[in-house]
C-alpha cells in the first residue's frame, strides 16, 4: 500500500480523478499484481469520515455512518466478500446516481427486516438531500479504520462520484508473492505518469497492521511478563509454605510410623490436607479473580475476562505446586525412621 496526494502537483478535480484512475490501470498491469484499487484513507490509520443518515425507509429514523470513499476493485482486491448486490464499479462517475454498499452492521440497524439493494438514504438529517444515495450492494462486516473500534454501520461510496472531497489517495496491491519484490514497479510505474508525485507510507498491510498494534503488543508484552513472574513468585511462596507446613509434621508422622501407620496412610493424609488447603484457596481465587475482571475488560483482546480456560489453567498450574510441595517432604519423612522422626524438632 501506498498514498498520492495529487493536489500538491497542482491537479484538481476530473483531472486528479483521472490520475488516480491512471495509477491504478498501471498498477494492474504490473508484473507480479494480482488486483489494485484505491481508498481516501490509509487502512488501520485511525482516520475516518463520520456523519449522521436519513435512510429514506426503514424503522430507524437517524443514525451514524462511518463512509469510505473507494475505487473499482475494492472488495475483490481486499477480498471483503459481497453478500448481496455488486459493488463499486468504474460506471460509478460524477453525473451518475450516486451508490453506496453497505455493511451487515448497517443493515441491521437501518434495514432489519427489508431487502436492503434498493434502499435509499440521505446525507444529514432530513428527507430531502442533494446527496441521495441507491443501495446496490451488502458486504460482510470489515474493520478498516481501528484495530479495536466500536461497532458502526459503513458504507463504501465510489470516490469518483465526490470529486470536489477527494485529496490524498491511498492505493492498495494484492502481490502473487512476496508484497516486498513489486515496490521497485510501483515506484516506477508512478514515476512514468507523473515523475513529481511522492508516494507515501509505501509499505506492506501486515507492517501497516504491527504499526497499528504496537502499544497493544507492547502491552501484552509487559502483562506477560510480569504475570509469568507472579505466577513463578507465588509458585515458590506456596511451595515454601505447604512445604513448610509438612515439614513441622515430621514428629507427628514418627508417632503414626510408630503406631503401626503405613506409609501410604501418611501419604493420603498429608496430600488429603493438602488438597483441602488448595481447594479453598482456588476457590477464593477464582470469586476474586471473577469479581476483578471488569477492571481488565477494556485491556483484553480477543478473549472475555471470564475465559474458563484461563482460571482452569491457573488453578490446575498452582494445584500441581501445590500438591508437589506437599509431596516431597511427606515423601522424605516417611523414609526417616520412626525413632529419628520422634525426636525432630
Amino acid at each position: 500500500m501506498f498514498g498520492v496526494d495529487g493536489t500538491r502537483q497542482g491537479y484538481e478535480g476530473p483531472r486528479l480523478l483521472n490520475m488516480y484512475q491512471q495509477i491504478q490501470d498501471r498498477l494492474k498491469t504490473l508484473p507480479g499484481v494480482r488486483a489494485a484499487t484505491s481508498l481516501d484513507f490509509a487502512p488501520f490509520g485511525g482516520w475516518s469520515s463520520n456523519l449522521t443518515i436519513h435512510p429514506l425507509g426503514g424503522t430507524q429514523k437517524n443514525g451514524p455512518l462511518r463512509w469510505l470513499r473507494v475505487g473499482p476493485d475494492f472488495f475483490s482486491t481486499m477480498q471483503i466478500p459481497i453478500l448481496i448486490g455488486r459493488g463499486i464499479e468504474r460506471r460509478d462517475v460524477a453525473g451518475a446516481q450516486l451508490v453506496a454498499v453497505v455493511d451487515q452492521t448497517f443493515v441491521k440497524k437501518y434495514f432489519p427486516n427489508e431487502n436492503p439493494v434498493g434502499q435509499r438514504f440521505n446525507f444529514g438529517t432530513q428527507s430531502t438531500s442533494k446527496y441521495t444515495f441507491e443501495i446496490v450492494g451488502v458486504s460482510k462486516t470489515a474493520e478498516l479504520t481501528n484495530v479495536h473500534p466500536e461497532p458502526r454501520p459503513k458504507a463504501y461510496m465510489a470516490y469518483a462520484q465526490f470529486p470536489q472531497f477527494v485529496n490524498t489517495m491511498y492505493f492498495e496491491m494484492r502481490a502473487a508473492g512476496e508484497p516486498t519484490t513489486i515496490v521497485s514497479e510501483v515506484r516506477d510505474a508512478v514515476r512514468q505518469i507523473d515523475s513529481g508525485l511522492p508516494l507515501m507510507s509505501l509499505k506492506t498491510q501486515d507492517e501497516q497492521r504491527d504499526e497499528a498494534l504496537v502499544q497493544e503488543r507492547l502491552f501484552a508484552r509487559l502483562s506477560g511478563f510480569f504475570g509469568l513472574l507472579a505466577v513463578v513468585l507465588a509458585s515458590i511462596g506456596l511451595y515454601g509454605t505447604m512445604a513448610y507446613a509438612v515439614s513441622r509434621r515430621t514428629h507427628e508422622i514418627g508417632i503414626r510410623l510408630a503406631l503401626g501407620a503405613k506409609p501410604r496412610d501418611i501419604m493420603r493424609m498429608v496430600l488429603g490436607r493438602g488438597i483441602t488447603l488448595v481447594a479453598i484457596g482456588a476457590a477464593i481465587g477464582i470469586i476474586g479473580g471473577l469479581a476483578a475482571t471488569r477492571l481488565a475488560r477494556s485491556l483484553i483482546f480477543g478473549v472475555t475476562p471470564t475465559d474458563a480456560w484461563t482460571f482452569v489453567l491457573a488453578v490446575i498450574a498452582l494445584a500441581l505446586v501445590a500438591l508437589a510441595a506437599c509431596y516431597i517432604p511427606a515423601r522424605r519423612a516417611m523414609r526417616v525412621d520412626p525413632i529419628v522422626a520422634l525426636r525432630y524438632e
